[in-house]
């Protein structure tokens, strides 16, 4: 096989990857619902009580984002509802974000990285288990908002890019 036997090969290639990553795009996560925001804060949440701490942390984390107030709220994980509290966030950014948190605070409070995660062109969630009086869950999520499809295939990223950032806790269970 020649040199020049190869150039529809890799394009072939290319083209696969670019669709993949087009389809993913456009499906979304499978199996994850990310948390709608409640439209009002809840007045009683009480900031000092246990893990609820690390929601107030987030400003500290990602200081370039603007952050709503902490909600009640629900998740739907593996067909379940699980009910918790949820903090969300804009960022607009020139660069690619990754994942957000401070690892080494979260070990301090008993977390550990769970299985579950997922990404994509244009986002990625993952989530961090805490067990002891039940369990927890702690789901971080972050999408680019500012992505549009391109017609000959793939994605197109309009900067500033605007990233919608959320992390949920979920109540013991």
């Amino acid at each position: 096989m020649g040199k020049g036997n190869f150039l529809p090969i890799i394009a072939a290639a290319l083209l696969i990857i670019l669709a993949t990553g087009f389809i993913l795009f456009k499906s979304g996560f499978v199996g994850f619902k990310p948390p709608t925001p409640s439209p009002t804060p809840t007045a009683t949440i009480d900031y000092t009580d246990g893990d609820i701490q690390i929601l107030t942390l987030l400003p500290q984390w990602v200081p370039q984002a603007t952050w709503e107030d902490i909600t009640r709220d629900e998740i739907e994980r593996d067909g379940q509802k699980l009910p918790g509290f949820l903090r969300s966030g804009t960022l607009e950014t020139h660069e690619v974000i990754g994942r957000f948190g401070d690892e080494a605070t979260l070990k301090q409070h008993g977390w550990v990285a769970g299985k579950f995660e997922a990404s994509g062109p244009g986002g990625e969630v993952w989530e961090y288990i805490k067990e002891g009086n039940g369990k927890q869950v702690l789901q971080f999520f972050y999408q680019n908002r500012s992505l549009t499809p391109n017609p000959n295939g793939g994605v197109t990223t309009q900067c500033p890019c605007t990233f919608e950032l959320q992390v949920f806790l979920t109540d013991p269970f």
